[in-house]
């Protein structure tokens, strides 16, 4: 008798470890939940649940904020105060394990909903933590802080655009804190070199690495602080590795690479009133970007290039430019 006590015993004890938490339960049935409206309310609850339970720390605490930052029948402010609530309630709760990885975590996701919403003066605050904690945690030398990362494959290493210094310098960029980015702007480019060389090394297809990207966003950050000289030489300076890449990788037109580079030098030109290279560099731009397209480069683009025409008296073909970029760009909101 004491024996099949003690087995019954041990079956409820292996029972109750087994069991799922409610919090958990009730993920699992928002996340399959098709209609929104249930999946909402739902997801709400196993917040509250998961709260109570004291899983600040879990993965599945991510788990909840992602579906709800994910369900359409949130409204935006709805959705911050999610993100916010996940932050608070992990700030109060300092004994949690691995408690600032998994701060690092949820500031940068707060940080990147503000500025998927234009809202970069709030974005600013949490994204200049993350990235302290990241470096905190990491060193400021970590590969994955400027998002590079191996792939286990022949493009090791291979770089993501989630480098957590460019998402704090656009940050600052768009708000015109353009000194204050530049040093970041900086870092990020350093690391690339550090894993890519000087010459920037591309993957098999020509996108997965390099340092092209980092010298363009720094040379453009100088552009506006009107420090043409080191701006220039940046431009010229991806020109020659793109032709790098061309000769040994890609065997494709250098204007495949090149427009980016094209449209910045033009702009410094078009700033220092030299009309002629300045045309030059539009004009080059302005054929590689129209066989391969980028739509927000190329905006920005043409109505540099719009601006040059009216600076050289040539108002009409200004305003037909203009006017082009406004038809395309309401024609785009439209779809």
């Amino acid at each position: 008798m004491r024996f099949l006590s003690l087995v019954l015993v041990t079956l409820s004890l292996v029972t109750a470890c087994s069991r799922k938490p409610e919090y958990i339960t009730t993920l699992e049935l928002a996340r399959s939940n098709t209609d929104h409206a249930e999946s909402k309310r739902l997801a709400i609850l196993a917040l509250q649940q998961a709260d109570s339970a004291g899983a600040v720390c879990n993965m599945q605490y991510d788990y909840i904020i992602d579906l709800i930052i994910q369900n359409p029948n949130f409204s935006l402010v709805e959705r911050e105060a999610a993100l916010k609530h996940s932050v608070d309630v992990l700030r109060r709760d300092k004994k949690c394990l691995d408690h600032d990885k998994v701060l690092f975590r949820r500031v940068q996701q707060l940080g990147d909903f503000y500025y998927s919403q234009k809202q970069f003066d709030k974005a600013e605050k949490p994204l200049a933590e993350a990235l302290e904690l990241g470096i905190k945690l990491r060193g400021a030398d970590d590969k994955e802080l400027a998002g590079i990362r191996d792939d286990s494959g022949p493009n090791t290493p291979i770089s993501y655009p989630s480098s957590h210094y460019a998402a704090l310098a656009n940050a600052y960029e768009q708000q015109g804190k353009y000194l204050i980015a530049e040093p970041l702007r900086r870092r990020d480019l350093a690391l690339h070199e550090k894993y890519f060389g000087q010459l920037g090394d591309q993957g098999t297809f020509g996108e997965q690495g390099g340092v092209r990207e980092q010298i363009r966003a720094l040379a453009k950050n100088l552009t506006f602080q009107n420090k043409y000289e080191e701006a220039e030489r940046l431009y010229l300076r991806s020109i020659e590795v793109a032709k790098h890449e061309v000769g040994t990788r890609i065997k494709e037109s250098l204007s495949r690479f090149c427009s980016n580079e094209h449209a910045g030098l033009a702009e410094i030109y078009r700033r220092q009133g030299n009309t002629k290279k300045a045309e030059e560099n539009f004009e080059k731009a302005m054929l590689g970007f129209d066989r391969y397209g980028n739509a927000p480069a190329l905006t920005e683009m043409r109505l540099n290039y719009a601006q040059l025409l009216k600076d050289s008296g040539r108002g009409e073909r200004a305003k037909a430019m203009e006017e082009a970029v406004a038809r395309e760009k309401e024609f785009s909101e439209r779809r």
